[in-house]
């Protein structure tokens, strides 16, 4: 699979770089799997990536909310809003209703802007 020395690889091309890219992203991004229900019916299984190579930050944020390793979190939380055919919302584990909300750093996390 790899050459002898580094240069030779390089002259491998596409095949090795890309087999290496995959190995790296796949340990900085990890993956979150949620399984829905309703009124304990399974419904299906969602995964979402989490980018942890270009937001850690919020990416930790996201993984602990899923686990609930810091005591609160996303599960047993509802969809406060679903548009058939489009999309649901939900991780308002606070209100359940979309205006509350909670981080792991005890901050918001949306983007900070200044005039």
């Amino acid at each position: 699979m790899f050459g002898r020395n580094f240069r030779e690889n390089l002259v491998q091309g596409p095949k090795f770089w890309a087999q290496i890219r995959f190995f790296v992203r796949a340990m900085v991004n990890p993956t979150v799997f949620f399984d829905i229900t309703v009124d304990s019916e399974p419904l299906g299984h969602v995964s979402f990536e989490l980018f942890a190579d270009k937001l850690p930050k919020t990416a930790e944020n996201f993984h602990a909310l899923s686990t609930g390793e810091k005591g609160f979190g996303y599960e047993s939380s509802c969809f406060h809003r679903i548009i058939p055919g489009f999309m649901c919302q939900g991780g308002d584990f606070t209100c359940h209703n979309g205006t509350g909300g909670k981080s792991i750093y005890g901050e918001s996390l949306m983007l900070r802007t200044s005039s």
